[in-house]
């Protein structure tokens, strides 16, 4: 059976430890980081790093899917994957040290099967509407990331925004 996959990466100003730490954050960091195509997200089980278990609704283009997520971690501190209950779709979070580890390069991968027309279609369309999401999503990362090392600097919090987009919901 065909797959899918919708990959990508990116280079941030943030250490690989760092970022690792949020991605695997899944109580209080990772959620701040998902652009707002991701709704209504539950901490089922653990909070984080491998065990933990989550559930989003993804909404764009009108239509609503909802993902059962457990979190294991093949490869701690570099990849960390989110694999649905519900479906086959697998999504990593990858992170490699850059520049003897000052920055990360950070990949969002995600894969899942697909079958007849409306798989051909799925196959075409996925990429092009979720990779600016997954860049959003680094994006973000990025700022949070940059944002806590600016108010541990500093005695005044620096304003923080996270630019959830507005991806697929016209």
């Amino acid at each position: 059976m065909p797959r899918v996959i919708v990959e990508v990466t990116q280079r941030i100003a943030a250490t690989p430890q760092e970022t690792y730490a949020a991605f695997a954050d899944y109580r209080n960091l990772h959620p701040r980081i998902l652009p707002d195509v991701f709704r209504d997200y539950e901490l089922i089980a653990g909070g984080v790093g491998a065990g933990t278990r989550v559930r989003v609704t993804v909404v764009q283009w009108g239509s609503r899917r909802t993902f059962d997520m457990d979190v294991t971690e093949p490869e701690p501190g570099r990849r960390l994957v989110e694999s649905d209950r519900l479906s086959d779709v697998v999504t990593e979070f990858i992170v490699e040290p850059v520049e003897e580890g000052r920055t990360a390069e950070v990949t969002i991968r995600t894969t899942w099967s697909v079958s007849g027309l409306k798989g051909w279609f799925e196959g075409w369309a996925a990429p092009r509407m979720l990779r600016p999401i997954y860049q959003t999503e680094i994006n973000n990362l990025e700022r949070l990331l940059r944002d806590r090392r600016e108010r541990s600097d500093h005695t005044e919090p620096d304003s923080f925004r996270i630019d959830h987009g507005r991806h697929g919901s016209r």
